[in-house]
C-alpha cells in the first residue's frame, strides 16, 4: 500500500505502478494512466517546485474528472440516466436508446476533455522548457492550467472560464502574460482559431483572477508584439498555421477506450446521491447498471445504442 505522503513518481522518474493501475482503470488503458500521473506529477511539480507527492497527484487528478460532473448531472437528458442506474423497467426502448447515447455523445466527450486538457498541458510544460532555455520567454516564467483562470466578459458581470492555460511572471506590483494557451480536440480554421486568441487578449485587458487572487486591468500586462505567444495544441496529423503548435500523441483508439471507461467511472459518482442510503452507493450504482444493461441488450435497439450497452457491460462485467 502506498502512502499518500511519498513521491508519486520513482527514483527514475517513472509513475509508482498503483498509480498506473488506479487511474489505468479510471481512464481506459495503462498508458493513459501512466501519462495522467506523469504529467499530474510535472504540473504540481511547476507550481511548487519540489517533487509532487502520490496525495497531490492523486488530488489533481479527481479535480479535473469531477469538474464536469455537475453539469453533466443537470443536463436534461441525465435523467435517463438516472433511470438506467436504478434499472427502471418503465423505460421505453427509445428512452433506452437516448440515455446510452446521451453517455457517448456528450457524457464521453466531457470527460475525455478533461483528460486530454491534463495531457495537453504536460506537452505545453515541455515546450516552456525548451522556450526559457532559448530565450524566447523569461527564465521566471510559470503555467497557469486553465481550471485556475478566470476572466471577464464585456457587458456581463461577473469572472468566467477564460483561456486554456497562460504563461505568466508574477510580482508583487503586476502579472505579465507571456503567452496564451488554446488546447483543441479538432483543428479549427485559422480565422476562428485567431478570433478566439484576439478575444482572449481582450478580456485579458479587462482583469484576470487566479484561484481567488483578483488582478485589477491596470496590473495585467500583456507582452508586446511577437513576445506574446499563441500557444495551440491539436491531436496529431497535419501542421496548424499558428505562432507554435503542438501535437498531443494519443491515439482514436485510446481515445475510444478511455471514452467508454470514463462513462462507468462518471456513472460510478452518480450512484453517490441516488444510492447514499447504501454502504457502498458507487457499488450499488455499477449492479445496477450492470443489469440495467443485461436487459438492455436484449432489446430491439438501434445499431449504434446496441454497440454502446455491449461495451459498457463488458467493462462493468470486468470490474466485478
Amino acid at each position: 500500500m502506498i502512502s499518500s505522503a511519498q513521491p508519486a513518481l520513482d527514483a527514475n522518474g517513472q509513475p509508482l505502478p498503483e498509480l498506473v493501475a488506479k487511474f489505468g482503470a479510471i481512464a481506459g488503458t495503462p498508458d493513459l494512466g501512466r501519462r495522467l500521473v506523469l504529467a499530474c506529477a510535472a504540473l504540481a511539480q511547476e507550481f511548487s517546485g519540489k517533487a509532487a507527492s502520490v496525495l497531490e497527484v492523486e488530488r489533481m487528478i479527481f479535480a479535473a474528472l469531477d469538474d464536469p460532473v455537475p453539469a453533466i448531472e443537470r443536463h436534461p437528458k441525465a435523467i435517463l440516466l438516472r433511470r438506467l442506474l436504478q434499472d427502471d423497467p418503465a423505460m421505453s426502448d427509445g428512452e433506452v436508446e437516448d440515455a446510452l447515447n446521451f453517455s457517448m455523445s456528450h457524457v464521453a466527450v466531457k470527460m475525455q476533455g478533461e483528460v486530454a486538457e491534463l495531457l495537453a498541458l504536460h506537452r505545453v510544460l515541455t515546450e516552456l522548457d525548451e522556450m526559457r532555455r532559448s530565450g524566447a520567454v523569461p527564465s521566471g516564467v510559470r503555467l497557469i492550467p486553465g481550471s485556475r483562470i478566470r476572466m471577464r466578459v464585456e457587458g456581463r458581470a461577473g469572472w468566467r472560464k477564460g483561456a486554456d492555460g497562460l504563461f505568466v511572471v508574477e510580482t508583487p506590483e503586476s502579472l505579465a502574460i507571456h503567452a496564451i494557451i488554446e488546447i483543441k480536440s479538432n483543428r479549427p480554421s485559422r480565422r476562428k482559431l485567431l478570433r478566439q486568441m484576439n478575444a482572449h487578449r481582450s478580456r485579458l485587458a479587462l482583469g484576470l483572477r487566479i484561484d481567488s487572487i483578483e488582478w485589477p486591468a491596470d496590473r495585467v500586462i500583456l507582452a508586446e508584439g511577437e513576445q506574446l505567444h499563441s500557444i495551440l495544441v491539436l491531436p496529431p496529423r497535419r501542421s496548424q498555421p499558428m505562432p507554435v503548435s503542438l501535437s498531443l500523441d494519443v491515439s482514436r483508439e485510446q481515445f475510444a477506450a478511455s471514452g467508454h471507461a470514463l462513462v462507468v467511472w462518471l456513472l460510478e459518482q452518480m450512484g453517490r446521491s441516488l444510492f447514499a442510503k447504501d454502504d457502498d452507493p458507487e457499488d450499488a450504482a455499477i449492479n445496477g447498471l450492470r443489469q440495467a444493461l443485461y436487459y438492455a441488450r436484449l432489446r430491439p435497439l438501434e445499431p449504434k445504442a446496441l454497440a454502446v450497452a455491449d461495451t459498457l457491460y463488458g467493462i462493468h462485467c470486468g470490474r466485478g
